[in-house]
């Protein structure tokens, strides 16, 4: 299980990857985080978008929704994506 720092509209987050979830938590000023949980078996794909200047983007997409989070170092975005992509194709 590996955690990463991440950046989600604005809001700094952690994103928590394990063999059968995914786990996005954003931070609030006030009250409760902002967590939510995603399988990965709703996972329909996975892509790093790498920028040369800046934070690169993780953008993930489900039968839902589809989350775009900027992470600050290649290697960590890189790893991220490798990991989830590893979980899905078990």
């Amino acid at each position: 299980m590996s955690k990463y720092v991440i950046r989600e509209s604005g809001r700094n987050g952690s994103v928590e990857v394990s063999p059968k979830m995914v786990e996005r938590t954003l931070k609030r000023t006030f009250g409760k985080d902002d967590i939510e949980l995603i399988p990965i078996s709703q996972i329909t794909y996975v892509k790093h978008d790498r920028k040369t200047m800046g934070s690169d983007k993780v953008i993930l997409q489900t039968q839902v929704n589809s989350f775009e989070w900027k992470i600050k170092k290649s290697k960590k975005a890189l790893q991220m994506v490798e990991e989830i992509k590893q979980f899905m194709s078990v």
